[in-house]
């Protein structure tokens, strides 16, 4: 503001026209008034920015389980007993179990074959597992004296 005031009083000294500082005091004014009205923007930017920054809802309903999920709730139904991956694929078609497999029948047989949560009791037969399979670990060498 200080470089504006001593511009002035430059062409002042200059012209000693009045001419140029008339058109120089509009000139601020009207700067002045775009510096309120930019004001006033910028709060209505802010208010419709919080009016626009609503949270997404949540989808409603059950979270989808996995199919060994549903698998090891139906065995355990069972009580221990074992049953055939058929019968597993007739309850999850019951159910109205949507995978993305060709054939919902290999998916079960695989998923149960390579989960260590069951056991196989004969052909296309399991059971739950009495006790998970736990990866085990090496024994720690002896220390060489």
């Amino acid at each position: 503001m200080a470089d504006v005031r001593n511009f002035r009083k430059y062409i002042e000294e200059l012209s000693g026209n009045n001419m140029l500082l008339g058109k120089m005091k509009t000139l601020e004014r009207r700067n002045e008034k775009l510096s309120a009205e930019l004001a006033e923007i910028k709060a209505e930017l802010k208010l419709i920015k919080k009016t626009m920054a609503k949270p997404v809802p949540k989808p409603k309903g059950r979270k989808p389980r996995p199919i060994i999920r549903i698998i090891e709730d139906e065995l355990k139904k069972k009580n221990g007993q074992s049953m055939k991956v058929t019968e597993i694929v007739k309850i999850l078609k019951k159910k109205k179990i949507k995978t993305k497999a060709r054939s919902l029948y290999t998916s079960v047989a695989a998923s149960m074959a390579n989960s260590s949560k069951f056991e196989k009791c004969g052909v296309g037969e399991y059971k739950l597992a009495t006790a998970p399979k736990a990866k085990s670990k090496p024994a720690p060498a002896a220390a060489k004296k």
